[in-house]
């Protein structure tokens, strides 16, 4: 007998409920967002988190919001270093004791990305009396940052100087030294960290 009526379906589509607790994370591939995927440690520079920027979603690199804490240094002075009179002389550091970012070398700091940075330098230094003494921040090779001082009596001294310098990648910051004393003075350096010239990102 023949089969009048619509033309049946090549292909009868069947459905299946699936239970609410069925499909778990150890079911889905490791590409899939999903919290099976630990990462146990301090996220690269380079890693990418989903944020949401007025609800449309993007890719950050975690530098973008890690904290200033990731960028500190701390350079040392292990011997003297001879300042020639009315001559405003870069300093030396010769050793590290922090470096986070390996941002330290030939006696700067170059900073890995845009932001603000706090920087703090101690200089201990042969002094003679009624001298002027000037410690610097440069900023890419020019005076940015100057602290002034008239020295009483001849002996050693410290000074001291801090700044936040608003900074864009690849800027960089040197420590530098001036004095009137006549003739040569020195800024020491030892195994007390008598000199030290440190600094970190803070915004």
């Amino acid at each position: 007998m023949a089969y009048i009526g619509p033309k049946p379906p090549d292909k009868i589509l069947q459905t299946t409920d699936i239970a609410d607790d069925a499909v778990t994370g150890a079911k889905l591939n490791t590409d899939i967002i999903s919290a099976q995927t630990e990462l146990a440690s301090t996220p690269a520079a380079t890693d990418e988190l989903l944020v949401s920027d007025a609800g449309t979603i993007k890719r950050v690199d975690f530098s973008l919001l890690a904290s200033g804490a990731s960028d500190f240094f701390f350079a040392t002075k292990s011997s003297g270093q001879s300042i020639s009179n009315n001559s405003s002389t870069k300093v030396t550091f010769d050793g590290e004791d922090y470096d986070t970012g390996s941002d330290f070398g030939s006696n700067k700091y170059t900073a890995p990305s845009d932001g603000k940075y706090f920087f703090f330098t101690k200089l201990l230094c042969d002094c003679t009396s009624g001298e002027t003494v000037k410690i610097f921040f440069h900023k890419n090779g020019s005076a940015f940052v100057e602290h002034r001082n008239t020295t009483h009596g001849s002996n050693r001294r410290t000074f001291s100087m801090s700044a936040v310098l608003d900074l864009s990648a690849t800027d960089y910051v040197e420590v530098f030294k001036f004095h009137d004393g006549g003739s040569a003075r020195d800024v020491d350096g030892d195994s007390n960290r008598s000199t030290y010239f440190m600094g970190y990102k803070i915004a």
